[in-house]
């Protein structure tokens, strides 16, 4: 059931998720999801803690505390760009549907917004910047690995030249935004 959901939300690109489908994709009834997942909710939790687990094993939080912050920044977008277009779409399609974000138990926002603190701190301190500031420039960054893993999963871009439009658009931003004294 976990990889029918997980599929779909990559497929419809939509945090809205059936159980009845998701049960008649499976082979099942939507009463035998229900066992497992008492609501969307949990199931999109589910979803999403495979893709945190995935996250962690490939060594995102420690990219996040090692080394410059231009380096922290590639390195982390590297991990989740390669994670998307290795695993499709899921996890950003549902922590992007705010809406949605908001029902889920926390897990794979507390575990986002640790990511985000690692790296705002870190830029707050090299680039001489307030921490609102900094960490709304860590969330204006993390679009851009979400948008070059999207275009990976389509199609539009190979793997590699994700990856250096990755490079590239982490290292302007970076670059206009350091302090010239």
């Amino acid at each position: 059931m976990l990889d029918i959901a997980d599929a779909h939300l990559t497929a419809t690109r939509s945090a809205v998720i059936s159980m009845k489908t998701i049960g008649e994709t499976a082979g099942a009834s939507r009463a035998l999801v229900y066992a497992y997942f008492p609501d969307q909710y949990r199931l999109l939790e589910a979803v999403l803690d495979r893709h945190i687990a995935a996250l962690r094993a490939a060594g995102i939080e420690s990219a996040a505390t090692d080394g410059a912050i231009l380096d922290r920044c590639i390195e982390c977008a590297d991990i989740y760009l390669r994670h998307i277009a290795a695993n499709g779409m899921a996890i950003e399609v549902v922590l992007r549907e705010a809406s949605v974000a908001r029902q889920l138990g926390g897990a794979a926002s507390a575990f986002r917004a640790k990511i985000y603190r690692l790296l705002a701190r870190a830029i707050a301190a090299e680039l001489r910047m307030g921490a609102k500031e900094a960490l709304t420039l860590v969330q204006l960054l993390a679009v851009i690995p979400g948008d070059a893993g999207r275009l990976v999963v389509e199609g539009a871009l190979t793997l590699d030249e994700g990856i250096e439009l990755n490079h590239r658009l982490l290292a302007s931003s970076i670059a206009a935004l350091r302090p010239t004294r």
